[in-house]
């Protein structure tokens, strides 16, 4: 995976595996009850050939896109670990802090992104 870094402008890479974009979108539904994430592709064990590879990775990057295109995703503590250079991505993950489910904490953490509307403030949505 390939990105820019606006803070500190410079180009990154890291490499992820499968496991590791099953784990994201796991925490992403742990941790975001009732909102949209997007599915990403069923792993087919039995068939590793180069063309099941190449159709894994092209879903995967639809599944990156879409993450980047939802703010409450995109802007995540959840994000931020996935991204950075952490070689053990669901320990890193495990290791957030637990939301309450009960009370303010989800619903604080979502609000900013929407206004009354439902609209994403500050993007088209095309």
């Amino acid at each position: 995976m390939k990105g820019y870094c606006l803070k500190k402008q410079s180009y990154f890479e890291i490499k992820r595996r499968y496991r590791d974009f099953y784990a994201l979108r796991m925490c992403f539904i742990e941790r975001y009850p009732g909102l949209y994430v997007p599915p990403v592709p069923k792993k087919k064990v039995s068939n590793e050939s180069r063309v099941v590879l190449q159709e894994r990775q092209f879903v995967l990057n639809i599944f990156w896109k879409d993450v980047t295109c939802c703010p409450y995703l995109m802007e995540s503590e959840e994000f931020r670990v996935f991204i950075s250079k952490t070689n053990n991505l669901e320990v890193a993950l495990s290791g957030l802090s637990r939301l309450q489910t009960e009370g303010d904490d989800i619903l604080n953490r979502i609000t900013p992104y929407f206004n009354y509307t439902g609209y994403f403030p500050g993007k088209t949505i095309e």
